[in-house]
């Protein structure tokens, strides 16, 4: 993370899993009219196919996978016949500026599903013939795009030559591991990650205050300062808090602590683990499942659980008995520990991790939501409702939209812009 007064990059994750997740979200919101507007996607995109003209003529018999824009640059998952060198990024990158030199126009064409389908296996590209074979089925229109002798499976926009990419703006930065189509089941792909920017100064000065957010990355701080650690004999996203960190989530847990109890708040404890059962009633089984580590066997066949939240552990509280309406709005609060399976590519530090202290709490009357905590998200650094909307599973309450304009209502009270349907988990 990088600081308030560092001109620009504040609040980026420069890790590879904030690379990652960078990915799925940059881009994905725009149409095709606003990419065409765009000088920096078209360029970006181009980018990754003339890395990928580039592999395929530097290492034969490398296939393909997809190869999108993201937020600093692009990237291309490759499917190699041999172990990939990260050694062989310069070589990559200096056929790239060849054949940008080539100036190689880059050609528009629709085709049938068959054509397309038929061109890519005898290509031998198994994993776009799976793809456009679905695509098939749902109808879609089959757009591909050419430049030189490279021919992918795209919607484009792109530039409309080689020459209006400025041979020095973007550098090869990193490779990694993906999963095709981000299922652990199917093949592992070489993913190699470049940056490109308007300009040369721009990319030069990406670098630099990369390099000096370095200087804070969390996990080097938290090994100096001794605040936390990692152990392999403990697990990996499972951290040990150290005296000194323990200390500092000692004084968050009390100012969160004063505000509860500002606000009416009344605190409870839950059990780390319960049975299957709690987690079919609240939903978490079996939409959750993949999140969630796999069960323990104990007495008579009944499967037990990791929580992965707190929530449902406080909607038996608020149910053990009858409630009157006097006792709204009821507050429930607990800093519980809970656990849930990320998969080992996407763990990075204290930013995604495996096990976890959350301040969960639960209001019984919506319309009663809590300011304090906007406000301790806002300490916290996290915005209300920003990426990562309200959970699938409350959109399947009936009351949702009641619920969920409420909360904006209430969120807009104390000055908190919040997306649409940001809501109830995010706030």
């Amino acid at each position: 993370r990088f600081r308030p007064d560092s001109g620009g990059f504040w609040n980026r994750d420069f890790t590879m899993a904030g690379a990652q997740s960078m990915a799925r979200q940059v881009y994905a919101g725009m149409d095709a009219h606003e990419k065409g507007d765009d000088p920096l996607y078209k360029r970006r995109h181009s980018l990754a196919h003339v890395m990928a003209q580039a592999v395929q003529k530097l290492f034969p018999g490398t296939h393909l996978g997809f190869g999108p824009p993201v937020e600093n640059g692009f990237y291309y998952d490759f499917q190699f016949q041999d172990p990939f060198d990260p050694e062989s990024l310069p070589l990559v990158e200096a056929e790239m500026r060849r054949i940008l030199a080539e100036d190689q126009p880059f050609e528009h064409r629709l085709v049938s599903p068959e054509e397309a389908v038929e061109q890519f296996e005898s290509a031998g590209e198994a994993l776009k013939a799976e793809y456009l074979r679905e695509l098939a089925e749902r109808g879609e229109e089959i757009s591909l795009y050419q430049s030189g002798p490279f021919v992918d499976l795209c919607a484009g926009p792109h530039v409309e030559k080689g020459s209006q990419i400025p041979p020095d703006c973007f550098a090869l930065d990193a490779v990694a591991g993906a999963y095709w189509r981000g299922d652990q089941k199917r093949e592992m792909l070489t993913r190699l990650y470049g940056l490109a920017f308007a300009s040369k100064k721009e990319l030069k000065e990406f670098l630099k205050q990369r390099e000096e957010a370095k200087k804070y990355d969390h996990r080097k701080l938290g090994k100096e300062l001794e605040l936390f650690m990692i152990s392999e004999q403990v697990g990996a996203g499972l951290p040990l808090w150290l005296p000194n960190g323990t200390v500092l989530r000692d004084e968050l847990e009390a100012m969160a602590r004063e505000w509860e109890q500002r606000e009416g708040y009344q605190r409870v404890a839950t059990p780390h683990l319960t049975s299957e059962q709690l987690f079919y009633t609240s939903g978490h089984l079996p939409y959750y499942k993949d999140g969630m580590f796999p069960p323990m066997a104990l007495e008579e066949g009944q499967n037990f659980y990791l929580k992965p939240m707190n929530c449902p552990f406080h909607h038996l509280v608020f149910g053990h008995r009858p409630r009157s309406y006097r006792e709204l709005p009821l507050r429930l609060a607990e800093y519980g520990q809970v656990y849930r399976y990320e998969p080992s590519g996407t763990l990075a530090g204290l930013l995604r991790v495996r096990g976890m202290c959350m301040n969960d709490e639960g209001a019984r009357d919506v319309h009663e939501r809590r300011p304090h905590l906007l406000h301790a998200r806002a300490v916290g650094g996290r915005v209300p409702g920003g990426p990562g909307a309200a959970s699938p599973l409350l959109r399947h309450v009936p009351d949702f939209p009641v619920l969920d304009a409420a909360l904006a209502a209430r969120s807009a009270e104390f000055g908190q812009v919040r997306p649409e349907s940001g809501g109830l988990e995010a706030v």
